[in-house]
């Protein structure tokens, strides 16, 4: 504008001052190229509008809604959101990868190294539902939050944390020995025997001391998960970790445990059906088991 004043002197003369005169076209024109000009210099990365939105919503407490917000879109600071989101419902284990997913378990924690970061809401949210604050950037996520576990300074979801780091790794081993951790893997007949030998010695002990003190010295022993919380049962074991420890259970031959569950296993057969079977076209395929299958974690280890 400070360009198009210096040479004023030079123009002719424009006449007119209605509202469709020349003049008024040109400035029209020179304000239209203006508001273009704006909207071009704006930031329209929708990826960035989703994260500014999730963040949002967490910090208004709005759970649901930060979970709708981008939901066919990711990145790796969407993945850690949408984690916090799901551990702060309980819904980590049954949820998570119903969602696109970006990185691995390093997309967990915040990590400016790793462009893992929030915009607007403070880490410390996220450190303050694991349990403590770390002293430097963490590098390792599960080195981490086992260290929560050693010290007693993680939160029940820690151990969900964990879980969902190794299935993010695709390491079904180790998924399988920290499940062993945290569920009981024990039978009902297992458990039968316990406490039939637990009332064995309460009995021998109360013929010597007395009913009450005997029942006050023998009590069921605790069975606790790395964070100190009781151990789950196998009867709560979210989606996501049926599907990847019945996976697990028919790919190893060596393993840690044996996990069976008829309905899951029914399902996991009819996705290696479909898996097997010949389409047109491998854009075809892709697409036939994406419809079928996206929010398993089947279709997570496979096609991922």
């Amino acid at each position: 504008m400070k360009l198009l004043s210096d040479y004023a002197p030079c123009e002719s003369t424009m006449h007119g001052t209605s509202l469709v005169s020349q003049v008024a076209w040109y400035n029209y024109g020179l304000l239209a190229t203006l508001f273009l000009v704006t909207f071009c210099m704006g930031n329209n990365d929708r990826y960035l509008h989703s994260t500014l939105k999730i963040e949002h919503s967490i910090m208004d407490k709005q759970y649901t809604d930060a979970l709708d917000a981008g939901k066919g879109e990711c990145t790796p600071s969407m993945t850690m959101l949408r984690s916090y989101v799901l551990s702060r419902r309980n819904e980590l284990g049954e949820r998570l990868f119903e969602y696109p997913l970006s990185g691995n378990s390093d997309a967990l924690l915040p990590s400016r190294a790793k462009g893992v970061r929030t915009l607007l809401m403070p880490d410390s949210i996220i450190w303050r539902n694991l349990g403590a604050y770390p002293r430097e950037e963490v590098k390792d996520v599960k080195k981490f939050l086992r260290v929560l576990q050693r010290q007693h300074l993680a939160r029940p979801c820690v151990d969900d944390y964990i879980l969902t780091a190794y299935l993010l790794d695709r390491d079904l081993t180790g998924f399988a020995r920290e499940a062993v951790r945290v569920y009981d893997f024990r039978s009902q007949q297992e458990r039968d025997e316990e406490m039939e030998t637990m009332e064995k010695k309460r009995k021998k002990l109360a013929r010597l001391i007395g009913e009450k003190e005997a029942a006050d010295s023998i009590r069921p022993v605790s069975r606790l998960t790395p964070s100190g919380c009781d151990m789950r049962s196998l009867e709560d074991m979210p989606k996501h970790y049926q599907e990847a420890l019945v996976l697990y259970t028919h790919l190893h031959s060596q393993r840690v445990l044996t996990y069976a569950n008829s309905a899951v296993d029914a399902d996991y057969e009819d996705f290696l059906k479909m898996q097997r079977s010949r389409k047109k076209s491998k854009a075809e395929y892709d697409n036939v088991l994406k419809t079928a299958y996206f929010g398993t974690y089947w279709w997570y280890y496979y096609q991922k």
